[in-house]
């Protein structure tokens, strides 16, 4: 086994967010998420060194780097501010490696851009969990995961990391590619993954805009989380109209309804804004505005909110000068589009 390589797209999402978060979406009688796969992806290299060599943990995108035993390398402190540099990749060393196994060196990168809103960690525990499961294979047998139980173990260690909740979307964008509807059964998520042809507008009337200010991974998720769980009535009724609005956004994609899923995707964001101060920003407000001017069909930011990065809904013939605007008032249009090739090794 000379090298494993893995690489797994990001997401925007349609409508939906945060309630793939257990146990909100049983608290609510309609519920969906549905997302988009995004070829801005998270790649990681695993090779092996021969024994005696040091172990090294490497992030291109983040430009850290550690070297060790297994011992010192899987160590992994809480809470989380108290943590070595690379905690996600020294829980997936400490969780699916072992010390008997030979040391390896682990690198990884991103391509969107850190604090995106993309799903861009969440992707990235998908390459790790799958190079460090595929090495086992080759080494020792081990069998290795896919499907829910990779979802399952990459979210695991992630919440582990992040000491929140996890939702599952990130990840199931990031196994599967192209569009994922995620629907909440009694019992289990049921997960829909249909090609990009089910919605063929999306290749040319959506725009890929990063808003230049970071966002805090999960903040406002844990905040819109807390205010279920202690029955804030604001929130669940914002919560309730996100639900309500993701489900006909699932079923006008069933449909191919383009334009009747823009309308109600419109709608949850109109609902999912009002549910923290901190949601938008100065950044986001003003490339929102300049983007409505120039034409387009409405903006939404993707994830949880606070800056990152936003998807901008465009006729296709206005194009051009959607992008225009939205860079003049300070975002940056990405080279970015979607993508129906999830995880590969």
């Amino acid at each position: 086994m000379q090298e494993i390589t893995v690489h797994a797209p990001t997401r925007i999402d349609l409508a939906g967010g945060t309630l793939d978060l257990w146990p909100i979406h049983q608290l609510l009688p309609y519920k969906s998420t549905v997302n988009v796969a995004l070829n801005l992806r998270a790649s990681t290299t695993l090779r092996l060194g021969a024994l005696g060599e040091p172990s090294s943990l490497h992030s291109s995108d983040q430009q850290l780097r550690c070297s060790g035993s297994f011992a010192e390398l899987s160590f992994f402190a809480s809470p989380p501010q108290a943590a070595a540099i690379l905690p996600l990749h020294r829980l997936m060393l400490r969780n699916l490696w072992t010390a008997e196994l030979p040391p390896l060196a682990l690198s990884s990168t991103c391509t969107s851009p850190q604090g995106a809103g993309l799903g861009g960690s969440s992707s990235l525990a998908i390459t790790l969990a799958s190079a460090l499961g595929r090495a086992r294979q080759l080494l020792d047998g081990t069998p290795q995961v896919a499907g829910a139980a990779l979802v399952a173990q990459a979210q695991d260690i992630e919440a582990h990391c992040l000491h929140t909740p996890t939702g599952i979307q990130d990840y199931w964008a990031a196994v599967n590619g192209g569009i994922t509807h995620i629907s909440y059964p009694p019992g289990a998520p049921l997960i829909r993954c249909y090609p990009l042809a089910q919605l063929p507008e999306l290749q040319d009337e959506v725009l890929i805009c990063y808003s230049g200010r970071s966002r805090l991974s999960g903040i406002n998720n844990w905040q819109i989380f807390k205010g279920m769980m202690e029955g804030n009535g604001v929130i669940s009724k914002l919560i309730e109209e996100i639900g309500y609005h993701s489900e006909a956004v699932s079923q006008a994609l069933l449909r191919g309804g383009w334009q009747e899923l823009l309308g109600h995707s419109h709608k949850e964001w109109q609902a999912r804004r009002q549910l923290g101060a901190g949601i938008e920003t100065e950044e986001t407000q003003r490339i929102d505005q300049a983007a409505g001017r120039a034409g387009a069909y409405f903006t939404r930011i993707c994830g949880a909110g606070g800056g990152g990065v936003m998807a901008l809904f465009v006729p296709k013939e206005k194009r051009q000068q959607v992008a225009a605007a939205a860079e003049a008032a300070g975002g940056v249009i990405l080279s970015a589009g979607f993508t129906e090739q999830g995880v590969s090794i």
